[in-house]
């Protein structure tokens, strides 16, 4: 059975989105229609009296699926309040993987754990499809004083609208970031927050130094107030500048601008050690893919001006080190490589 028609349903469409509401006041004959969609495997179930039709769910990419289980939860629970990474993501700040779980404020210390939003996602005999994400309630009591949750638009990236929802305000983001989690995980939301707001970053970093309740929490929001900086312009630059840390090898200047000798050309490195002049690029690889190119002579064209910018940059630099989201995911091997081309370590 196709689950199109369904969306042209005013009755149970709850935006421009894909989701669809059932509740007791829906007309029957509505509620017939959703049944035998479920029954068909038509449609995947989020919450109770939730659905999205099974084709939109699987060509949402995985941080719009993140987007609509959260729709869904706000829809049947309303006074639920999105906290941690979760309220980031709702927020619109980039994350380096997508949750497999919602965090929702707990009520007290000891309501905590995770479990399926609903017993059963498809109906019987229905086609796999990723799963929805997981709900935990998370108790985390640190919060930006004066700071009320905020109510949230949500919508998918490409702009349509799902809903409403109530998420823990920016401050508070950015305080429970900081000072609760592993900076993997925290450093591409603060290096954008950053980026978009400066001033109110260092606002924020100044009035709640003393709000963590511990020694290491205060320390761990320090840390990570000092090294978020907005000129890393991707989660994959974040996440390198943390490694890079991590490793043992000394900071490096962000987005420098390098001149080629004898030309008018001005090329710009992600990373750069000035005092052996190495440069370093985070490679997604993007450029290669012909996805993102109106035609095939278009990607040829942009791989060519890359070879041509690799060749001008090493004719100007001791060492070019290049790495991708693999060599992220292995450590060493990003070690490897920045050893290779004689990135130096930290002093003390």
């Amino acid at each position: 059975m196709d689950a199109a028609p369904l969306l042209e349903d005013p009755s149970i469409r709850t935006g421009r989105g894909p989701l669809l509401r059932v509740t007791a006041r829906t007309d029957a004959a509505a509620r017939r229609r959703v049944a035998r969609a479920w029954d068909a495997g038509a449609l995947l179930r989020l919450m109770r009296g939730v659905y999205c039709p099974v084709p939109d769910w699987l060509a949402a990419a995985p941080w719009d699926r993140f987007t609509l289980t959260a729709a869904a939860v706000a829809l049947t629970r309303p006074d639920a309040v999105f906290t941690g990474t979760t309220a980031a993501h709702l927020h619109g700040l980039p994350l380096i993987e997508t949750p497999r779980t919602l965090h929702l404020r707990a009520t007290t210390p000891h309501h905590h754990g995770r479990s399926a939003l609903v017993r059963q996602a498809l109906a019987p005999g229905a086609v796999r499809t990723p799963p929805p994400p997981t709900v935990s309630p998370t108790w985390n009591p640190v919060s930006a004083p004066g700071h009320s949750p905020e109510e949230i638009l949500l919508r998918t990236s490409g702009g349509a609208l799902l809903g409403m929802a109530s998420a823990e305000p920016l401050p508070t983001v950015h305080l429970q970031l900081s000072a609760g989690l592993p900076p993997r995980e925290i450093m591409a939301p603060l290096d954008r927050l950053v980026r978009d707001r400066p001033r109110k970053c260092a606002e924020w970093a100044a009035a709640h130094a003393e709000v963590p309740a511990s020694r290491a929490a205060r320390a761990r929001f320090a840390w990570a107030c000092a090294f978020a900086d907005g000129a890393s312009e991707s989660p994959g630059e974040s996440l390198s500048r943390v490694l890079i840390h991590e490793l043992g090898f000394a900071p490096p200047v962000l987005q420098h601008r390098v001149h080629a000798e004898g030309t008018m050309r001005e090329d710009r490195l992600d990373f750069w050690w000035p005092q052996v002049r190495v440069g370093g690029e985070f490679d997604g690889i993007t450029k290669y893919d012909v996805g993102l190119h109106a035609s095939e002579a278009d990607r040829r064209r942009a791989i060519r001006e890359e070879k041509e910018r690799e060749i001008r940059l090493r004719r100007v630099l001791s060492g070019l080190a290049r790495w991708t989201w693999e060599d992220l995911r292995s450590p060493a091997r990003l070690e490897a490589e920045l050893v290779r081309q004689g990135v130096p370590r930290r002093r003390g």
